[in-house]
């Protein structure tokens, strides 16, 4: 497989179930690191337990569509990596976050 993600970490809204948990996984198996946002706790630790023999996860929980929750979100991910975000990938076109589904940011 190649490593089209190498040196990379990736922002996946919705990386918990379904398609977003699918690419999260390509992600990891494609030598990128994956940041999943969950709205469930206990959902949210098993996506990154189980997803985690393929490569570095964390899981950050927050409910997007919050206002609040989002804008602490976005202060805890640029305070704790201090790096730029390669990408973020969103599974609804209803987020408040991206008129696309790549939107490149950096702290």
């Amino acid at each position: 497989m190649t490593q089209e993600f190498a040196g990379q970490k990736i922002i996946v809204v919705g990386g918990t179930s379904g398609m977003g948990k699918a690419v999260a996984q390509l992600i990891l198996q494609q030598g990128g690191a994956a940041v999943l946002i969950g709205s469930r706790q206990p959902k949210l630790e098993e996506a990154v337990t189980e997803l985690s023999q393929y490569g570095t996860v964390v899981g950050e929980l927050a409910n997007i569509s919050d206002p609040q929750m989002r804008n602490a979100l976005i202060n805890r991910l640029i305070l704790s990596c201090g790096q730029r975000y390669n990408f973020l990938f969103r599974q609804s076109p209803n987020l408040p976050i991206s008129p696309s589904p790549h939107l490149p940011i950096s702290p």
